[in-house]
């Protein structure tokens, strides 16, 4: 599916993993998964549920699905069985795509329909007993079914926000439109990549248009506390978060000390003014943006700088 630029992305640095992914290897593991779902019998239309993330292999699977014109539904990895449940009832999802571990009988046997499951460290060993006949092409459409990113679910019917291949599209030109991709030539996400400001703004907007991007585990502290360190050594240019992380951060983590960020994003909560001097002090730059956007519109649609200038 060439509309998604697949041999065009950015390098991937894995900070969990101490793997550095290139563009090529990416695009090599993409399409490994490409035709082993295809072999799994996934087609145009379907669902499958992502339930991992922050990683390489995150990334691959996403678009892996994609080039099958599967309905991508990343969730957080610690969902309980019952909340999984109520997600594949209200998505209709035919797959579950995992890492490591996962109890599958548990969730078999809550389910009435069968589920197909995928853990995708076992990719290079499904890759090698697919059939030969291969995979066919799926003409997928701009107004295809591309993502679906639920907002609640553990109490009662879970609320789901779809995108499309064309509203996701829109969004990476759109934002691109309005910020300087230099200043994100080395980007870090360390939100989880479940819902819209990790994946579409941090993580899909950067990797598509080139840059490279350091994923770190979301929300994990003892990484907040040396990321000052880790911003030094990949050369970080451009880094968003949420108030919570930057309190964290300008508190208990060493300031970088090489000067590289270039532009700083803060979202998903209102922020004030003294954290934003706190954030300038941290990341030795003024340009940081209080963001505003929701799931709706793929995350980010309005900005300011501390001055109120847009």
């Amino acid at each position: 599916m060439s509309m998604l630029r697949l041999s065009s992305l950015g390098n991937i640095y894995d900070y969990a993993q101490g793997l550095k992914i290139t563009s090529d290897q990416i695009y090599e593991e993409i399409l490994k998964r490409r035709d082993v779902f295809y072999s799994l019998g996934l087609r145009k239309g379907d669902k499958a549920i992502i339930c991992h993330r922050n990683s390489f292999q995150f990334i691959a699977d996403l678009f892996g699905l994609w080039e099958n014109g599967v309905c991508a539904i990343p969730v957080d990895s610690g969902i309980s069985i019952s909340e999984l449940v109520n997600l594949f009832g209200h998505s209709e999802a035919k797959l579950l795509v995992y890492r490591g571990n996962f109890n599958r009988d548990s969730l078999s046997n809550l389910l009435v329909s069968k589920v197909l499951f995928f853990n995708t460290d076992d990719i290079d060993i499904l890759y090698k007993n697919i059939d030969e006949a291969g995979f066919v092409d799926q003409n997928i459409l701009w107004d295809d079914e591309a993502l679906l990113l639920y907002t609640s679910g553990s109490t009662g019917d879970p609320k789901g926000v779809l995108h499309t291949f064309r509203s996701i599209s829109a969004k990476m030109f759109t934002l691109k439109d309005n910020i300087d991709l230099d200043e994100l030539e080395v980007s870090l996400n360390l939100l989880p990549t479940h819902f819209g400001h990790g994946l579409i703004c941090n993580t899909l907007f950067p990797l598509y248009h080139g840059c490279d991007l350091v994923m770190l585990p979301s929300f994990d502290i003892s990484m907040l506390s040396k990321l000052g360190e880790i911003i030094d050594t990949h050369n970080v240019t451009f880094m968003s978060s949420v108030p919570a992380v930057w309190k964290i951060l300008t508190k208990f983590s060493s300031y970088p000390q090489k000067n590289t960020l270039r532009r700083i994003h803060c979202g998903s909560a209102p922020l004030n003014t003294e954290l934003i001097l706190d954030i300038a002090r941290w990341t030795s730059t003024n340009n940081i943006y209080n963001m505003y956007g929701i799931t709706e519109t793929g995350s980010w649609i309005a900005g300011s700088l501390p001055e109120g200038n847009t």
